[in-house]
């Protein structure tokens, strides 16, 4: 029996692939390290999201340690459904191989999951972001370590890791977003086209009233 937290679950559903080819993407990665600790962890390939819980709050017994199991996603999303009381849901292993979660029976997922601890960042990345992002990926990244922390109106500030993958994390989660690709947007002009034509220089515009500060 190991207890599961019910945010940190949906916290994983917003990185965790829906209908992917590659089975072992379409749900929610739990591991339960051989010291305790326990990781969730999502990833559809293009986010990633992992979580750790140290293992002195894990509440588990003993012969899960080492536990690698792939939750389905449609499995997690119905024992999350709903509000309750209570923010744990316990997962269970059947003498058939098969799991609880809650009160849903599963099968793990097939595959093995990707090794996600080799992308994570290793120091502090650059504030400003240089590629361009899904917009829906990087406000799913502050729904999730939301939901992760327990605190809604938390601020998770977007930070460049390398060339082109941005992150969000606190001290415990990390979300990854993995830039667009060209096929997955269209390059704008730099300017406006409403934007006048000027065949002299432009008039100098040295404080806009738009952008004076508010005091």
């Amino acid at each position: 029996m190991l207890l599961l937290s019910r945010n940190k679950l949906k916290a994983c559903l917003y990185a965790a692939a829906k209908g992917d080819l590659r089975q072992y993407l379409n749900g929610v990665h739990i591991e339960l390290a051989a010291e305790g600790d326990l990781h969730y962890v999502a990833t559809d390939g293009r986010r990633l999201f992992a979580g750790r819980v140290p293992g002195d709050k894990v509440a588990c017994v003993p012969k899960m340690n080492g536990l690698s199991l792939i939750i389905p996603r449609d499995t997690v999303e119905k024992a999350v459904k709903g509000r309750s009381p209570v923010d744990v849901i316990e997962l269970s292993a059947l003498p058939d191989g098969r799991y609880t979660l809650g009160e849903h029976v599963f099968c793990g997922l097939p595959g093995k999951f990707p090794d996600w601890r080799r992308i994570l960042p290793q120091t502090a990345g650059k504030e400003e972001a240089v590629a361009q992002f899904n917009h829906e990926y990087v406000s799913d990244g502050q729904k999730a370590l939301a939901l992760w922390r327990g605190r809604k109106n938390d601020p998770a500030y977007l930070r460049m890791y390398g060339e082109d993958t941005a992150y969000m994390a606190c001290s415990d989660a990390v979300y990854l977003v993995m830039p667009l690709t060209k096929r997955g947007y269209e390059p704008v002009a730099s300017v406006p086209t409403f934007a006048p034509v000027y065949t002299t220089p432009a008039p100098e515009v040295t404080d806009p009233t738009w952008a004076q500060a508010v005091v």
